[in-house]
Parts: C-alpha cells; structure tokens; sequence
C-alpha cells in the first residue's frame, strides 16, 4: 500500500479528530497557527481541508504534516502508524515491527506525561493569573494605567492556557514535545506537579467518600 492509497482509505475528518483538531461537524480549528475559531472545513469525499483564513488547504497527508510540523514522508509513516499497516502493504519484518513498537511506546509514554504537564501547567497558570488580576485590580481601583510589564505577560499567558486547556491528542502531545525540546527540565517539572495535583485530587476524593459513607452508616444508625 502506497501512501496515497492509505490517505484515501481514511476519513479526514477522524485524522483530524486522531490529531487533537476540536471537530465539529465538517469544520475544525488551524491549532498550527493558534486558530480558535471552526475556520478550517473538512470534506471526506474528497479527502481535503480548507484553510479559510489563511486562504490554504491540502490532503490528508498535507493535514497531518501541518499540525504535526513534519516531512511528506513522516505524515505517511505516522498515518501508517495510527492504522497499524505497514505502506507496501506486506506483513512488517521484524525490524519494522521493532521500529514501530518502539514509537509507540515513545509516543504513549509522552502523550502520558504531556496529559501530566499540561494539568501541571493549567495550575501554574491558573495562580500566575489569580496574582496578575490582583495586581491589576489594584491599580484600577487606584484609577492608574497599569504596566507593559504587567499586562503584556497577563496577556500572554490568558493565550496560553486557552490554547493548552482546549489540546487533546496529537496537538497536545506537539505542544508538550515543543516545551521540551526548549526547556526539558522546566517542562518535566510541570509532569512531576501534574502527577503530585492529581495524586492529591484523588486522595481527598477517597477521603470524602469515605466521609459520606460514615456519615450515612450513623444516619442509618439514628434511623433505627
């Protein structure tokens, strides 16, 4: 199988729910370029996007390359991935069936710890901001214009968590891939603060419904 025969047995539309896109219908969002809006439209007869901000559009391969930021024939290996087929179509030797297994695990392993930085991160944020609306309260109650240096990372960061809270899949798992490659070890701290937030979450969940259950064992208790 070509790599043009595989991008013609699949619908756009699941790739680019495969790829993180918020699908909706026949449209979904340009998360390359940091599109909120449904501006890119999907056509699954024909196996193509439609940019119609940007005025640009493609295949499928053309889709996956642009949201993935790789090669032609990359766009193929990962289509060829995500189906499980090899692209000449013959049972995989054991090299490739190694090579495949390999990415695999290399992509679970990230799209795991991406979920784990990304609710690390999403707190991070959330009281970087907390604080910069404080501050600038402060100085609108004091009828002041507050400062470059206050609003423009404000800004920034308002950006920031809209486009991490709405990556899924592939995208997110770019974003976090991206982060790394600039700063590893800031980035690997996020996951470390993901995994204690959620481990914690779950420890006062088990604890509330431990406390439910006890307060119902005495209501029944009072009852009788």
């Amino acid at each position: 199988m070509t790599a043009a025969d595989l991008a013609r047995r699949v619908r756009i539309t699941t790739v680019a729910e495969a790829l993180g896109l918020g699908v909706r219908g026949r449209r979904c969002r340009a998360v390359w370029r940091g599109g909120e809006g449904l501006s890119v439209s999907l056509d699954d007869a024909r196996g193509a996007w439609y940019d119609f901000v940007a005025g640009e559009g493609g295949g499928v391969l053309d889709l996956v390359g642009r949201v993935l930021g790789c090669s032609r024939a990359d766009s193929a290996r990962w289509l060829a991935d995500w189906r499980g087929v090899t692209l000449d179509g013959a049972p995989a030797d054991i090299g490739e069936r190694r090579e495949m297994a390999r990415r695999r695990a290399r992509d679970a392993a990230d799209a795991d710890a991406a979920d784990y930085w990304r609710l690390g991160y999403l707190v991070h944020l959330d009281a970087l901001l907390a604080r910069a609306k404080e501050r600038l309260a402060e100085y609108l109650a004091q009828d002041a214009d507050p400062p470059d240096v206050l609003t423009g990372p404000l800004a920034a960061a308002t950006r920031i968590r809209a486009r991490l809270a709405d990556a899924r899949g592939a995208e997110l798992l770019r974003l976090y891939r991206e982060y790394v490659a600039v700063d590893p070890v800031w980035t690997r701290g996020y996951v470390a603060d993901g995994r204690a937030d959620l481990a914690h979450a779950s420890a006062l969940a088990v604890g509330l419904v431990r406390v439910m259950a006890e307060a119902e064992r005495r209501a029944r208790q009072c009852a009788a």
